[in-house]
C-alpha cells in the first residue's frame, strides 16, 4: 500500500507543478527566441498576444488598440491583487503595435510586465 501511496504524491506533485505550463493560449503566434528566457509566475497575470497583423487578443478574443484597452482597464479595476502582464508577441509583429501595448499597460500602472519568448535551441 505506501509504493501506490507514493506513486499517487509523484502524480499529484507532478501535475501542480506543471499545470501553468499548460495554460499559454492557443492562437496563432509564433514566439521569439531567447538565451535568457524565463517562466513569470504572478497572482494574476493577463496574457496578451500581439499578432503578425498588429491586432491584439486578450482571453482569445481578437481585439483593437483601443478596445483592448478598455477591456485591460475594466480588468485592472475589477482585481483586488497585483495585476501583471505577460505579452506573447509574434516574432513579425510591427514593432508599433508592441510599443502602443506598452504604452496602454503603463498608462493603467501594471509595472509587472513580461515578453514571453522560447529558449533558443543550442547550436
Amino acid at each position: 500500500m505506501a509504493p501506490l501511496i507514493d506513486v499517487v504524491f509523484q502524480l499529484l506533485a507532478f501535475f501542480l507543478l506543471t499545470w501553468n505550463y499548460l495554460h499559454l493560449p492557443t492562437l496563432d503566434v509564433t514566439l521569439p527566441e531567447s538565451s535568457t528566457a524565463l517562466i513569470s509566475r504572478s497572482s494574476f497575470t493577463l496574457v496578451i498576444s500581439v499578432h503578425s497583423n498588429g491586432t491584439y487578443s486578450l482571453e482569445g478574443e481578437t481585439l483593437t488598440a483601443d478596445r483592448l484597452s478598455e477591456r485591460l482597464e475594466q480588468r485592472v479595476r475589477a482585481s483586488s491583487e497585483l495585476v501583471s502582464a505577460q505579452i506573447l508577441s509574434d516574432r513579425t509583429a510591427p514593432v508599433q503595435s508592441l510599443i502602443s501595448l506598452l504604452d496602454i499597460l503603463r498608462s493603467l500602472k501594471i509595472q509587472n510586465i513580461s515578453l514571453t519568448s522560447l529558449p533558443r535551441e543550442k547550436s
